[in-house]
């Protein structure tokens, strides 16, 4: 396995790590993102193909599209507090950006769109992070810096 690919599955399983903690009140949403995360991360490294890549792509929007309709649920805007939800969003939309590294990764037009989100969700990942949310946990703060690293190495390292 590549330098990189570590880096994915490594920062793939410090997210899930995070995201897995008692303490980190994460949705049983983001918990089955989390893993689900990990593990197409995994299965990209270790038996990349073009099944691999789709299976995996639907399987992330699957999760995503989970994390999307718990934000919209009745009520469920109303009980989390401000960076919970942010925090939702932002694991829904690694889940979307990694499925669509899959999916496009070895066609050029494709892969340049998908470079440019992903430098966009680096930057709101970024501005998250450095921002001076008090309510923001040092662990959230971990898993989103993770989150991108991972989608950083698997888009711009060409580990698939």
């Amino acid at each position: 396995m590549t330098v990189a690919g570590w880096v994915m599955v490594g920062s793939a399983a410090t997210s899930a790590a995070c995201c897995l903690l008692p303490r980190a009140q994460a949705t049983p949403r983001a918990q089955a993102n989390a893993v689900g995360m990990l593990t197409v991360m995994v299965l990209a490294i270790t038996a990349p193909s073009p099944f691999m890549h789709r299976a995996g792509a639907l399987f992330l929007l699957t999760l995503a599209a989970g994390l999307g309709l718990g934000l919209v649920e009745a009520g469920s805007l109303h009980w989390q507090p401000e960076h919970a939800r942010a925090a939702e969003w932002h694991r829904a939309t690694g889940s979307v950006l990694t499925a669509a590294a899959l999916l496009l990764h070895e066609h050029a037009g494709g892969a340049i769109v998908v470079q440019a989100f992903t430098v966009a969700y680096a930057a709101w990942t970024l501005a998250t992070v450095l921002s001076p949310h008090a309510s923001m946990t040092q662990r959230l703060r971990w898993e989103h810096v993770a989150m991108a690293t991972c989608l950083l190495a698997m888009v711009f390292a060409g580990t698939m």
